[in-house]
């Protein structure tokens, strides 16, 4: 099941995407549900996907700054790398974003 922003906002303020492995999930959930989609999007949909994705990568990096140094091979690295994909897609929904507004100023 997709989480909404406010969703999101809410489970990071209290708490709830506390390791890797809940993000993950919660990211994959939101580009499952949006894959192949993107034509049929509007600008305001791509918007708040693409921001329920930076919040998912903040998250992440939160978690990579504060792992105990030990651990840092472990989580700390998993962290950085689901915030490295999640950007990764996060750019594919802005490009989808640009192009639905460039081929809006070009019909006018």
């Amino acid at each position: 099941m997709q989480m909404t922003i406010h969703e999101i906002k809410a489970a990071i303020k209290y708490n709830e995407l506390n390791s890797v492995e809940i993000i993950k999930n919660t990211y994959e959930s939101i580009r499952n549900a949006n894959d192949g989609i993107l034509e049929i999007l509007g600008i305001d949909d791509l918007e708040n996907i693409y921001f329920m994705f930076v919040l998912l990568a903040e998250k992440c990096e939160l978690i990579s700054r504060h792992s105990n140094p030990s651990d840092l091979s472990d989580e700390a690295y998993k962290a950085f790398k689901l915030r490295y994909k999640i950007f990764e897609t996060a750019g594919i929904y802005i490009r989808s974003k640009n192009n639905i507004i460039r081929q809006m100023l070009a019909a006018q």
